[in-house]
């Protein structure tokens, strides 16, 4: 306090001598006021500068465009160059399904092995972000995540890797869904969705035999393709019946299914269109068999 009070003597008039009390209280007070209001200029001319600097709104819209364009391209890759395209071919040109040869896929970021399997799906979110964006307007089929050959050599390390892709792409959602988190998982109801697209999941490794819908047709790698439901629609293709004409096939769905029992790989047809969709997302090598692979997340 002596301090204080030595600091405000200093700055009375030097003719006096002695300030009273109310004196120095006065001058206390003053010197409150001014810093205060010093403290007010300086708030008030820091706005004035922030609000001086130029936000993204204030770009040319054509130099934004630009911009724009730019960061895009670092986050994200040109799509149709991708290896996994060149490596999935052959499942595409070999496959039962009369749609499989003229889809339009796009693949993952190349697989980096140094790393995890979450590490390398989220190098490739910014481009399933595109693929989603771009689904629609393109007619876009597919999106192909390709895992190296030591995920497929057996169905539990498959089944596993499975659930550890889609889980990393879930907690990835931009719109928070999470559906892998879901309880009803292994349910009626569920599907799986990235923003706000849903997907018919399909999968396919080298454990599977020659004879398998699920095979890779001696490709070594495994495959996960995440096919749009709005690609079907795009497509014009039927709902999903329980009901085949194996004789005399009419609709899409029964030329593909008769394709795939006329190759020796037929699959079961289900007696109701209302079953979970899980049990189909991995097959098990006996083609009848449903097995758990979300619960495999050793």
């Amino acid at each position: 306090m002596s301090g204080l009070v030595s600091l405000f003597w200093d700055t009375l008039p030097l003719e006096i001598s002695t300030p009273s009390p109310s004196t120095l209280l006065l001058s206390i007070i003053l010197v409150v006021l001014g810093l205060r209001v010093l403290h007010q200029s300086l708030t008030q001319e820091a706005d004035r500068a922030r609000q001086q600097t130029l936000s993204s709104q204030d770009l040319d819209p054509a130099e934004l465009s630009k911009l724009h364009e730019k960061v895009y391209r670092f986050c994200t890759e040109n799509a149709s160059s991708k290896t996994t395209l060149n490596h999935f071919r052959p499942i595409q040109s070999k496959s039962e399904c009369i749609f499989a040869r003229k889809a339009i896929v796009w693949g993952n970021v190349g697989w980096n092995e140094a790393i995890s399997i979450e590490d390398n799906v989220r190098r490739s979110i910014p481009l399933l972000i595109k693929f989603c964006a771009y689904c629609q307007v393109l007619k876009l089929d597919g999106f192909v995540f390709e895992l190296p050959e030591k995920y497929g050599q057996d169905l539990r390390t498959f089944g596993s890797a499975v659930y550890h892709v889609l889980k990393a792409v879930s907690d990835a959602d931009p719109c928070k869904r999470r559906c892998m988190d879901s309880y009803y998982l292994d349910k009626r109801g569920w599907v799986f969705e990235f923003d706000r697209a849903t997907f018919f999941v399909t999968t396919f490794a080298q454990c599977y035999p020659d004879n398998h819908p699920r095979t890779t047709f001696g490709v070594q790698s495994c495959f996960i393709l995440l096919q749009p439901e709005l690609s079907f629609l795009l497509h014009d293709l039927e709902p999903d019946s329980p009901h085949t004409n194996w004789d005399a096939p009419v609709t899409r769905r029964d030329q593909i299914r008769v394709a795939f029992r006329n190759a020796g790989k037929a699959y079961p047809i289900r007696e109701t269109v209302h079953y979970p969709m899980a049990h189909d997302l991995v097959r098990g090598v006996d083609v009848n068999e449903v097995v758990d692979w979300w619960n495999w997340r050793e």
